[in-house]
C-alpha cells in the first residue's frame, strides 16, 4: 500500500486536494476516513463533492448512517455515497446499511466515515467491489476542534487492486 502525507492549512488546501485525488480515481472506489470528531472528515467529503459540483448541500448522515447523491464523474453519472459509522453498533449492522444494493452498477465513489467501527478485513473480503481503495487518516491532536482551525496532517495510503 503507497502512503503520501499532505499538511492541509485552511480549507481551500483541503478542497485542492480533493481535486487532485479526484484525477487519479477510477471508478469503483472507497475512501475510509478515520480520525478524531472534528478531524475533517466531513470536510473532506464536501471538498470531493464540491469538486464534482454536486448541488445538493452534503451533510453528515450521522443518523441516518448512508447518504447518496447523484453527479458526474469523467462523463459518467455515478452514485455518490457517503456513510457516517459512528453510531454502528458492530460489524455485521455495515450489511444493513445496503452499500452493495446502492453501489451495485459498479458507479460510485463512497466514502465511510469511523470506518475503523468495521474490521479491516469486511473491506479486504469486498475488494472485488472496487478498483481503487483509499484509506485517510486526520490528524488535529497538535491543533483545534474545529476544521476552520487548521493545519491538518491527513495520510492517504491506496490499495488498488
Amino acid at each position: 500500500m503507497n502512503s503520501k502525507v499532505y499538511k492541509i492549512n485552511n480549507l481551500e488546501e483541503l478542497e485542492k486536494l480533493a481535486q487532485e485525488l479526484l484525477k487519479k480515481l477510477h471508478l469503483p472506489a472507497i475512501v475510509l476516513l478515520s480520525g478524531d470528531l472534528g478531524a475533517g472528515k466531513t470536510a473532506f467529503v464536501k471538498a470531493m463533492g464540491k469538486a464534482l459540483k454536486i448541488k445538493e448541500t452534503i451533510t453528515s448522515p450521522t443518523f441516518n448512517l448512508m447518504n447518496t447523491y447523484s453527479c458526474r464523474f469523467k462523463k459518467d453519472k455515478i452514485a455518490f455515497i457517503h456513510l457516517d459509522l459512528y453510531r454502528l453498533a458492530n460489524d455485521s449492522d455495515i450489511s444493513d446499511l445496503n452499500l452493495l444494493d446502492a453501489s451495485k452498477n459498479l458507479k460510485f465513489l463512497a466514502f465511510i466515515e469511523w470506518s475503523e467501527k468495521v474490521r479491516y478485513d469486511w473491506f479486504i473480503y469486498n475488494a472485488n467491489l472496487y478498483q481503487f481503495f483509499f484509506k485517510i487518516d486526520f490528524n488535529k491532536k497538535k491543533y483545534g476542534n474545529n476544521i476552520s482551525e487548521m493545519p491538518r496532517t491527513i495520510k492517504i495510503s491506496k490499495r488498488s487492486k
